[in-house]
């Protein structure tokens, strides 16, 4: 896009086509919009006296042709799919997390990313230098064309972030390029200093990482369960709560995963009476009306396997 800008050449269109295309099929259509805000406020950033004609229409033609990586990989999932999960897939998926309307939008209020917005600046506001070359942000602004880039980038996204129902933190990753950008432009210190500070940071993060994956990172393995899944594919099987296709994905499955509920599940141990069900539970859950085959720890719960215990004693019946 900046490219573009400053040479007006067609190609660096194309190339801005494709990687909005492969940005929406890594994250949905969401991706259009960190770049909808520069191309729609370029008039107040653009470094040259591009005209509106050449800017807007080079853009607006960016935008169809991304519609085409998108296709290729839609129009034949679309084609393999019923009404309904062709509705929930375009639609539902996209608007559901707009208005939270959908299940899992994470309904969050309107200034849920505010607290967030220090941690994007870390560790860089511990510096005075930080606030000091803060203070010349409105100078640099006027004379600055990159700056002015960053802030039309930056800003109206994290606002539209805001105004949308569905958030969770690692939304804003894709802004965190700009926001370290901005940073090192007022950042009045040293190089060494800032080498120094960001190794110092990076080993911190690798070696947090190692510690989280030899313990925290246990409760959210789900290889275990996929492995006695795999061992036992022969019985027909159940995920009870909500199920996102993660075992069936991991295990390499070609069969079925029924996704129940508690309330459902004994209708379904009657129509499968050789079917065994994935449960994620908590001490708070009675299952005691199922025999336990297999148990990890997932994700602060527990997840086990179950079959209908046939060694339950009913309540005798009184003849009529």
């Amino acid at each position: 896009l900046v490219t573009f800008a400053q040479s007006e050449k067609k190609k660096y269109l194309l190339w801005l086509a494709l990687f909005m295309g492969l940005g929406v099929l890594t994250k949905g259509p969401v991706a259009w919009l960190y770049v909808i805000f520069p191309i729609a406020l370029g008039p107040l950033w653009l470094p040259p006296k591009i005209k509106p004609l050449i800017w807007y229409g080079g853009c607006f033609a960016a935008l169809i042709l991304s519609v085409i990586p998108v296709l290729i990989w839609l129009i034949p999932v679309l084609m393999q799919s019923s009404d309904k999960f062709a509705y929930w897939l375009v639609w539902e998926q996209t608007a559901g997390r707009v208005t939270g309307g959908f299940n899992d939008a994470h309904v969050r209020p309107f200034w849920f990313y505010l607290p967030a917005m220090p941690i994007l600046c870390l560790p860089w506001l511990f510096l005075p230098s930080f606030w000091n070359g803060l203070t010349n942000i409105k100078h640099i602004y006027k004379n600055e064309w990159a700056v002015r880039l960053l802030i039309m980038w930056v800003v109206p996204v994290f606002v539209a972030f805001s105004f949308i129902s569905g958030k969770q933190p690692h939304y804003l990753v894709p802004l965190l390029p700009g926001v370290i950008i901005l940073i090192a432009l007022w950042l009045e210190t040293s190089f060494k200093k800032i080498m120094l500070i960001s190794t110092a940071l990076v080993a911190l993060v690798i070696a947090g990482q190692g510690v989280a994956s030899m313990t925290v990172f246990k409760n959210y393995d789900l290889k275990p369960m996929s492995n006695y899944l795999q061992d036992h594919i022969e019985h027909d099987w159940a995920f009870v709560r909500k199920y996102h296709g993660e075992l069936t994905f991991l295990g390499r499955l070609n069969k079925t995963v029924d996704n129940e509920q508690m309330e459902t599940i004994d209708l379904w141990f009657d129509s499968h009476p050789n079917g065994l069900a994935i449960v994620r539970y908590d001490q708070n859950d009675k299952m005691d009306a199922y025999e336990k085959l297999f148990d990890m720890p997932y994700r602060g719960k527990r997840m086990g396997v179950f079959k209908r215990n046939i060694h339950i004693t009913l309540s005798p019946v009184s003849p009529i």
